[in-house]
């Protein structure tokens, strides 16, 4: 039914209801961000999208295009700008803003390109066929045609079935959005609605059979949820620990011959209370960052047109986690491109912002990526295929946009 909604609320136009979806998803992920928004919407929104006879690569690509897109200005995104470079939000917002555009106008040529035009279809734009509505005609009053609009959307179908229930996807946005309720709480208080509204005699088999399902669509996710979580830690470990105990070497008086204690040393060290020196507190340099400075002072370009041109030729490394993924390495190499003070770190943050669309947008180890094609039942790589040029576009955008308003900040 949301399939078929969607088709009669398209018209004879996908590419608007396309576009409108695209608009709609970038606003809710200006507010929210993780694996349980996206799966929230898009129940709702990759339904709708099939619907419109897109290919289902191409609707997967257009959830996570709206998904980064509205992750562009989230300010819960910044935090490695303001945190970890150091650069002040004015900055921040300065670029952020100009980038969302130019990501929105890639976008829009997504849409254009992947989703079919006008149908020909001189059907009405709204008519659902299972909702019924009084004919303006009709000597029924306003108010009459609307109760009798309500009143039709709880008529069950011989399944136990209502219209109703088509809205109950929206039902888990709303409670997010609006109530502020985490997703799993808000998810769990949409089901028990939708079995409410459900009159048939099998709902509880429909219950079960829903919960396995969606076991098996998110146990990939879960595991590759794992494999990152390793990952990550082991890019964070310092190369001096400081946590790590300190041996001290012991007085000279309780030591004897042969580097053995004096007789009756053991009981002096646990009744004398000694004062023994403190090491000195190391810092926590992460060792990828050790690593990756000698690599970023000879590469990193001072330049603007090399600064475009390097960083646009290397944006498909932020794919499979590779070191410019700002999830993982890519932030160590951006404290170390930093360090070496050859670009300031408002240009790093262009490289961030505009290389990490090509990692949220087109990475097939991305969890909203291995999601979508696990609903969709279709290869991750297919997702990649179909999404690399349109991220690697809004990399270049950013990447220029990047070099022209922070072009002072070249050493």
């Amino acid at each position: 039914r949301i399939a078929r909604a969607g088709v009669e609320l398209g018209g004879d136009n996908p590419r608007a209801l396309a576009l409108l979806v695209l608009v709609v998803v970038a606003v809710l992920f200006m507010l929210q961000n993780g694996l349980g928004a996206i799966v929230v919407v898009g129940v709702v929104t990759l339904p709708l999208l099939l619907s419109l006879r897109a290919a289902p690569e191409a609707c997967a690509g257009l959830l996570l295009m709206g998904v980064s897109l509205g992750g562009i200005l989230n300010p819960a995104g910044w935090t490695l700008y303001l945190e970890l470079l150091g650069i002040p939000r004015r900055q921040v917002i300065g670029f952020a803003l100009p980038f969302f555009g130019a990501a929105l106008l890639v976008g829009l040529t997504f849409v254009l390109r992947e989703f079919p035009g006008r149908t020909g279809s001189s059907g009405p734009r709204f008519s659902p066929r299972w909702i019924t509505v009084p004919h303006p005609a009709s000597r029924l009053s306003a108010f009459r045609r609307l109760a009798r609009t309500i009143e039709s959307l709880f008529h069950s179908d011989p399944t136990g079935a209502r219209p109703i229930l088509v809205l109950t996807p929206l039902l888990p946005i709303l409670l997010v959005v609006v109530a502020g309720i985490a997703e799993v709480p808000a998810l769990l208080a949409s089901l028990v609605v939708a079995v409410a509204l459900h009159s048939g005699r099998r709902r509880i088999d429909l219950v079960v059979a829903s919960v396995l399902e969606g076991v098996a669509g998110v146990l990939p996710v879960i595991a590759v949820l794992i494999g990152l979580g390793m990952l990550l830690q082991s890019l964070a470990l310092p190369v001096s620990p400081s946590d790590q105990p300190t041996f001290h070497q012991a007085p000279a008086a309780l030591v004897g011959q042969g580097g053995l204690p004096v007789p009756g040393a053991s009981a002096l060290i646990r009744h004398v209370d000694l004062p023994i020196p403190r090491a000195a507190e190391q810092p926590r340099v992460a060792a990828v960052t050790r690593v990756l400075e000698p690599l970023a002072k000879r590469f990193v370009p001072t330049g603007p047109w090399m600064y475009v041109v390097v960083f646009a030729l290397l944006a498909p490394l932020a794919l499979f986690r590779g070191p410019l993924d700002s999830s993982g390495m890519g932030s160590g190499l951006a404290a170390a491109m930093v360090g070496t003070g050859g670009i300031g770190a408002p240009l790093v943050m262009g490289i961030v912002g505009a290389v990490g669309q090509v990692h949220g947008v087109s990475d097939p180890t991305n969890p909203q990526t291995i999601w979508a094609a696990v609903h969709l039942r279709v290869p991750a790589m297919r997702i990649l295929a179909k999404t690399l040029p349109y991220s690697l576009a809004i990399a270049l955008l950013g990447l220029v946009l990047s070099a022209v308003v922070f072009r002072g900040h070249f050493r």
